[in-house]
């Protein structure tokens, strides 16, 4: 599936736009990352994506058909979203959790446990979500998309205050869903460095638009242009600090 979107502006006031005349296209069965300093705009465009944001100019598409034109629950069969800091009832156990995404989809109990057992949380099923360590409750969040069963995924910091060898587990993880059931990911993350190592594509945001889409090889090159580095900064050829 892929997203267009074509001269698309979105401000939280009518005096600031957040997003300014932006143009992309999305690539099918990618891991695509999205980078820039904070308040860039990130977040931001992926709720466009997600439909959950309208913009005040321009348009967003997805296979060629404008979002605002796609009923909610046929969308909510397309792309999945996980915010950034999802609000959920920690007296719910996994499993409680887990079976709220059928109340209001036709997903099946199969492809819950079919999500629950790819990301390797059918042991934490009975446990309280309070309980479970940020590791854990991350993979509970990923399995709550994945058993939607859409071909998008729209991941808001899926993975933020994890240390590195669990941040690596679970985005090798996330690499390896792509791959099986050919996803196409949209993530945004803070750390460049991190979206270098795993990303397939870097999608650079500034100055209300985006500055490059390019692969991890070529974008490197334009980090410190991103984000003002100064020289100092570049540690290496693919590190920044």
């Amino acid at each position: 599936m892929i997203f267009e979107v074509r001269g698309a502006s979105f401000g939280y006031t009518p005096e600031t736009l957040v997003l300014e005349k932006l143009d992309y296209r999305s690539q099918s069965n990618v891991i695509s990352i999205l980078a820039g300093v904070n308040g860039c705009g990130k977040s931001t465009l992926l709720k466009l994506l997600a439909g959950l944001l309208t913009p005040v100019d321009g348009e967003v598409l997805l296979d060629g058909v404008p979002l605002k034109n796609i009923p909610r629950r046929e969308l909510a069969k397309k792309v999945a979203y996980l915010p950034q800091n999802p609000v959920v009832p920690e007296s719910f156990t996994v499993s409680e959790f887990l079976d709220c995404v059928r109340y209001n989809l036709p997903v099946s109990k199969a492809a819950v446990s079919r999500a629950a057992e790819e990301t390797g949380i059918t042991h934490l099923l009975n446990n309280q979500l309070a309980l479970l360590s940020g590791g854990e409750k991350q993979r509970v969040f990923l399995a709550f998309v994945l058993a939607r069963e859409t071909e998008v995924l729209l991941l808001d910091e899926p993975f933020s205050a994890l240390d590195p060898a669990a941040f690596r587990e679970l985005f090798f993880l996330l690499i390896k869903l792509k791959e099986n059931r050919k996803l196409s990911v949209i993530v945004t993350l803070h750390d460049i460095n991190r979206a270098l190592v795993y990303g397939e594509r870097i999608i650079g945001l500034k100055d209300r638009k985006i500055f490059f889409d390019l692969p991890p090889s070529e974008a490197v090159g334009k980090v410190p242009e991103l984000y003002d580095l100064p020289e100092a900064s570049i540690v290496t050829k693919t590190f920044f600090v």
